[in-house]
């Protein structure tokens, strides 16, 4: 088979370098290297930040690194270039990048799917240059394969941390129906564990310490948690968790010291199994020899995945049954992980997007002390979905006239180290409205808006128009026209003020309806009141635009894709509907444009969908 290489490679990239062990790395530009007859070239767009990397950047394993060297192995992009004996993945493709770079595929283990045991493995980000570059070699027969449908921000976590801990648990032997514990459930890998072991079917005891870690997974589908640091008799209180008191059937050990891992032999079930994968420095493992020959347990170590077990932990992404906690940075700001990483300070895990500059970067890394968001209008679907983008960078106050639509929301944001507030506002109501603005400069006192969405869905009536009532009319310029004018007067002076700072234009961006552009029948209500929402949206964007806030108005044209939609258009094929996730996506990329080119209208639609 022939190679295959897109145009637009550039010669060189920006990289994050480790030139010299224990120090911090550099960043700086690189030559992008031609992939070899067995490899791809794939434009790394994020890559995760892993304790390993930390290590690799201390020099302080066993294995000693290359010098010089470019870290990461949580890399998600897409295939740019392929070698010409490479068959089995095209151009276009979306790939992952992970810790086992390759393997000779003829030894004994190879041969038996052992391959990272290989004793001739290559390993990214240690051995190997890794994914902290925007255009990284790897090899054709060891890429993840990763589904078009997956979020590559989201998916680049479990390409070390899933993939990880779902081997431990297949390692385990469990079954679906037991019980298994998981020790430091609570951390980047446990909060994996944790989902993995739910989809597998199992009862979970969470092992950690904290009230938050008790919260975090709890939400996780834990069953029990036990707090190592308040415990008087951890071993007993472990076992107190099984119905017939015997302790589970497995122990996951993701703890970074050692006691736990003496522990867990005394509280496993006899014939259970204790599988270690945390690495607590200088630690051994220490059992009675008499319990394990009596209880006949298994003490075993799981290291990393093979390929299957990496596909099938990408499906139970795919399938929507994982989701990491994870916060986005800028590529040159890896240093600033690290050092949060030493300092214990991170929550859930960090991924590094290598599409920002380094100006952009710093700025972006700056953004979460110094700038705010408000999202107007939350539920299930784009609400949600907005609300998860623009808290990777900001704070997010949610306004929305029920409590039961924004609290879930604010729960997740601030179970994966995001901070998040829910404010019960009527916006069609000025003392509603304000009484929500007062709260949010008491709450966030110091900090400047960045950027504001008006997602407000109410006031819908469908009618014939003969049959509607003045009240039915207006319902839906309460919303879309009052509710806006009040949510416009509250946010533009804070935009304003935001314009010399912010590190992006400050924006306020809109939701739009197909209504926007036509009134249906029946719909007269409805379309009056997207009509006004998009007329008074074009106006201030030519009154405020010049001042350097960013207005914009997004059209939806289509059935967004969330639980109550499932069976509408079910025979119209997987792309009839909008994904929120992509909507969330393109309000980002709407508030993070530059003053050059401000978009004012955009329309977003499935292909299908007639206009």
């Amino acid at each position: 088979m022939a190679s295959q290489r897109v145009d637009n490679i550039p010669k060189e990239q920006w990289a994050q370098v480790i030139e010299e062990r224990g120090k911090p790395v550099t960043y700086k530009k690189v030559p992008v290297r031609e992939p070899g007859p067995d490899e791809v070239l794939v434009n790394i767009k994020y890559s995760g930040v892993c304790h390993t990397d930390l290590h690799a950047l201390r020099g302080d394993w066993p294995l000693a690194t290359k010098i010089p060297l470019i870290g990461g192995h949580e890399g998600a992009g897409v295939i740019v270039a392929t070698g010409a004996l490479v068959d089995n993945v095209k151009v276009g493709d979306y790939a992952g990048v992970k810790w086992l770079h390759g393997s000779c595929l003829a030894c004994s283990y190879c041969q038996q799917a052992d391959e990272p045991l290989c004793p001739k493995a290559l390993l990214s980000g240690y051995t190997v240059d890794g994914t902290f570059q925007q255009y990284c070699v790897a090899k054709a027969a060891h890429v993840a394969i990763i589904p078009k449908e997956c979020s590559l921000e989201a998916i680049a976590p479990v390409l070390c941390a899933g993939i990880t801990v779902y081997k431990g648990l297949k390692e385990s032997g469990i079954r679906p129906g037991q019980t298994v514990a998981i020790v430091g459930a609570g951390g980047g890998l446990g909060s994996l564990a944790c989902q993995y072991a739910k989809a597998m079917g199992l009862d979970i005891i969470a092992i950690d310490g904290g009230n938050e870690k008790k919260e975090l997974v709890q939400k996780l589908g834990a069953k029990a948690y036990v707090d190592f640091m308040s415990s008087k008799d951890l071993v007993a209180e472990v076992k107190s968790h099984t119905e017939d008191g015997l302790g589970p059937h497995a122990v996951i050990l993701l703890a970074v010291s050692e006691k736990p891992f003496q522990q867990a032999a005394e509280y496993v079930r006899p014939r259970g199994t204790c599988v270690a994968i945390g690495l607590p420095a200088n630690a051994f493992l220490k059992a009675s020899v008499f319990e394990t020959v009596i209880k006949m347990i298994t003490i075993k170590g799981s290291y990393v995945g093979n390929r299957r077990d990496t596909a099938e932990a990408i499906e139970f992404f795919r399938r929507g049954l994982i989701k990491a906690p994870y916060k986005v940075v800028g590529l040159s700001q890896l240093q600033s992980v690290y050092d949060l990483m030493e300092a214990g300070k991170i929550a859930g895990r960090y991924v590094v997007d290598t599409s920002n500059n380094h100006l952009q970067a710093s700025a972006e890394m700056a953004a979460a002390n110094n700038f705010f968001s408000i999202i107007a209008g939350v539920g299930a679907g784009t609400g949600r979905s907005v609300a998860l983008k623009f808290a990777k960078t900001y704070p997010v106050v949610l306004l929305a006239r029920s409590p039961a639509n924004f609290e879930s929301i604010v729960n997740e944001i601030n179970a994966s180290g995001g901070q998040a507030y829910g404010i019960s506002t009527d916006v069609s109501s000025p003392h509603s409205v304000a009484n929500a603005f007062s709260e949010i400069q008491a709450k966030l006192r110091g900090k400047k808006l960045a950027a504001a969405v008006y997602n407000v869905g109410g006031g819908f009536v469908r009618k014939p128009f003969l049959e509607m009532t003045l009240e039915e009319y207006e319902a839906g310029y309460q919303a879309n026209g009052r509710g806006f004018f009040l949510f416009s007067q509250g946010v533009l002076p804070l935009l304003l003020d935001s314009v010399a700072t912010s590190p992006h234009p400050p924006s306020l961006i809109v939701t739009g309806a197909t209504a926007s552009l036509r009134g249906s029948a029946q719909l007269a209500s409805f379309a009056s009141g997207k009509f006004a929402l998009r007329a008074t949206t074009q106006s201030l964007a030519r009154e405020f635009g010049p001042q350097g806030v960013h207005v914009a108005h997004a059209i939806i044209d289509g059935v967004i894709d969330i639980p109550r939609t499932k069976e509408w258009l079910k025979d119209a094929g997987p792309d009839a509907k909008i994904n929120s996730d992509a909507i969330a996506d393109s309000y980002w990329y709407l508030h993070t444009q530059p003053r050059s080119s401000f978009t004012q209208e955009l329309d977003i639609r499935p292909y299908v969908e007639k206009f």
